[in-house]
């Protein structure tokens, strides 16, 4: 990785892809910012080196970066990381390897992709300094020998009401979906070349394509084709971030119906008073 790629790697982890802010976090123009900054579209962009005062502009604003890593590109990135999970490569049946990350015991960690890392998540899919850089979850019934893991954060209200905004889901990789080896109308996480949907899936690869649904009926779903599709995991579980308040809300619509039966009976008594006369 080159220090460029360091650079545009920095954005995308501590400003969520978008050079204006990182170039204003560290006091430098976004002109001068996007001299160094590798280009998809033009991969034949003639880049410059930032020069010592940008790289410590880059390492007053964050000083958890370890100088060595940015300069020369020696892990780890962070201050203190020296001892925190290295990432292995496992084979896969796609044509890209997956990268999974290992503690001291050589189990697989579940790494969580939030919102803030999805940003960058296509891209920086096979770069091993991307995932030492997420956090990690222990979820005790959940056995990583068997599969591997991976949370990603819930972005918006498209699942509602089965997954709310900021809530989390746990994906298990599906490494054959190419052979149809789907759950059809399940809830999963598809990755494609430009972003992360977290929606159900129909399999329609007979049309070249997997076709997405959401459970808010506002959001109309569409086809994702096939070639635009780098991973696929299946939701097992769900790691949600609010509970309904269900003895409550059945306590109110009973409080409702004894206010009802009240007064419904007083005027029914009122009635019989008035029938005496």
């Amino acid at each position: 990785m080159s220090i460029n790629q360091r650079l545009k790697f920095l954005v995308e982890t501590q400003a969520g892809g978008i050079d204006s802010q990182f170039a204003e976090k560290i006091g430098i123009s976004r002109g001068l910012l996007a001299t160094y900054m590798p280009s998809d579209k033009n991969p034949d962009k003639k880049l410059g080196k930032p020069g010592y005062e940008v790289l410590s502009k880059i390492l007053d604003t964050f000083p958890e970066i370890r100088s060595e890593w940015l300069m020369r590109g020696e892990e780890p990135i962070k201050k203190g990381d020296e001892s925190r999970a290295h990432v292995e490569i496992k084979h896969s049946q796609s044509d890209l390897p997956l990268m999974v990350t290992v503690n001291d015991q050589g189990e697989e960690n579940i790494v969580l992709v939030d919102t803030k890392a999805q940003g960058g998540y296509p891209t920086l899919l096979q770069e091993p300094e991307f995932y030492k850089n997420l956090p990690t979850l222990k979820i005790p019934h959940i056995d990583t020998t068997y599969g591997t893991y991976r949370a990603f954060e819930v972005f918006g209200d498209s699942m509602e009401p089965t997954l709310h905004h900021k809530a989390a889901v746990l994906g298990r990789y599906v490494d054959d979906w190419h052979l149809g080896n789907i759950k059809e109308g399940y809830i999963h996480v598809v990755v494609t070349k430009d972003h992360v949907y977290i929606k159900r899936v129909l399999n329609r690869l007979f049309e070249g394509n997997l076709y997405l649904m959401s459970d808010n009926e506002s959001y109309s779903g569409f086809p994702v084709p096939k070639e635009e599709v780098l991973q696929l995991w299946h939701v097992t579980d769900g790691l949600i971030n609010k509970f309904p308040n269900v003895r409550y809300e059945w306590r109110v619509k009973m409080s409702n119906m004894e206010a009802d039966i009240f007064n419904l009976k007083r005027e029914m008594d009122g009635l019989k008073k008035q029938l005496k006369k």
